[in-house]
């Protein structure tokens, strides 16, 4: 059983998480006593560390303690935040990317799936923060087809959608994606002119572009593969298969 080291100001609402934590974990309760808790931090060799305090204006003998351990990482660090306490966590988490925190109240469950993910125990598939989300410039003149796509994407990327060719441009430029999923079939500027245009422009020569095509014809793939894109894939698109595509074009394989 993984022990769980639980740091805060001794009380009820300390108590209430541990009993929440107590059927997964071996639970040992710390005052928030820099001495006290670094004395039970290395008996019980905890393989993670919950903290539910708040960080005051002035350096604290326990914050400083627990910015010691964030910095060896060693063992990891879960922050609990109330409403009052939740900048202060932002604050820390703005000097260590690798902490997070739970707000309170939460659920038991919540909470025992946040201590599994930090400690590796199951997998995190909770939607990335938009601020770590790569994006994703999503071009087509079908409203219906932008839409079953972005359905597809949203939890993962962060998207831009245009409907036309110089839309595409226009927004590539200012935006500038990680990747762009160009519609091959669309009236005035066409996928191809779009792609050749923007081959040209050396802000966005390097962008990997995937085409969408509606036409599963081998004439037509082959006009699509002859302009050497990163790759394409037929419309509507199978939802796995798009994400692994994405994934390998974020990569950088071919």
């Amino acid at each position: 059983m993984r022990k769980i080291l639980l740091v805060g100001e001794l009380g009820t609402a300390l108590m209430s998480m541990a009993d929440m934590l107590s059927d997964e974990f071996w639970m040992q309760l710390a005052p928030e006593d820099a001495a006290m808790a670094n004395r039970l931090r290395r008996i019980f060799n905890p393989d993670l560390v919950i903290w539910s305090g708040c960080l005051g204006t002035a350096k604290s003998d326990i914050e400083n303690m627990i910015r010691d351990t964030l910095k060896m990482n060693r063992p990891p660090v879960l922050g609990m935040s109330t409403p009052d306490t939740v900048e202060s966590m932002k604050l820390l988490a703005a000097d260590f990317p690798g902490f997070e925190y739970v707000p309170r109240p939460t659920t038991k469950s919540s909470l025992i799936d946040a201590c599994k993910i930090k400690l590796g125990m199951m997998k995190d598939d909770r939607p990335l923060p938009k601020s770590e989300r790569k994006s994703v410039l999503v071009v087509d003149d079908n409203a219906l087809e932008t839409r079953r796509i972005t359905r597809i994407l949203t939890d993962k990327y962060n998207l831009i959608t245009a409907s036309s060719g110089n839309e595409a441009i226009e927004k590539a430029t200012d935006n500038m994606p990680d990747v762009i999923l160009l519609d091959y079939e669309m009236p005035g500027m066409n996928g191809r002119d779009t792609f050749m245009m923007m081959k040209q422009l050396e802000s966005l020569e390097k962008i990997p572009v995937i085409f969408l095509t509606g036409v599963n014809d081998r004439s037509q793939i082959v006009k699509v593969l002859d302009l050497n894109p990163y790759s394409y894939i037929l419309k509507p698109p199978i939802p796995d298969q798009l994400l692994q595509l994405l994934e390998k074009a974020l990569g950088g394989d071919k």
